[in-house]
């Protein structure tokens, strides 16, 4: 018993550090594939830029899915699209209200809960899709610009 739970709280601590470097890598990943797409199709590729960034990071995650590792890694990779959608939700939500943005953030989050709670998958990608959800409310609420 007492090995489970300390084997729980090394996973997610295994979880928030990595998601924490992953963001990181996202979001330089972001820049590069929407810089790169502005510099072609000029200032109009910023927002086509964003949306070919984020799928490509759902086919990495999807990708990484596939691949025979551990169930807590393969829920840190997740983290990485989990976030960059709810960033992307702030970035086309900036200059609305607070609580508009908190709320379709939300309904993004109970979306993907269900689709998690649904198909039975394990309990890294609940704390994974927690972690993520206090991060972006913190940056919101907070105030922070990124």
């Amino acid at each position: 018993m007492k090995n489970s739970f300390i084997k729980k709280l090394l996973i997610m601590l295994g979880i928030s550090v990595g998601s924490f470097i992953g963001f990181n890598v996202a979001f330089m990943l972001a820049a590069l594939i929407t810089l790169s797409i502005a510099r072609i199709t000029g200032p109009i590729g910023y927002s086509l830029g964003r949306i070919v960034f984020l799928i490509v990071i759902y086919l990495i995650f999807f990708g990484v899915k596939r691949l025979k590792i551990p169930t807590w890694i393969k829920a840190t990779v997740f983290s990485m699209p989990m976030i960059s959608t709810l960033v992307l939700i702030g970035v086309y939500g900036y200059g609305l209200s607070v609580y508009i943005v908190l709320g379709l953030g939300l309904g993004f989050i109970v979306l993907v809960s269900y689709y998690l709670y649904h198909n039975r998958w394990d309990w890294t990608y609940f704390y994974a899709l927690s972690f993520v959800s206090i991060c972006a409310a913190y940056v919101i609420i907070a105030g922070i610009d990124i």
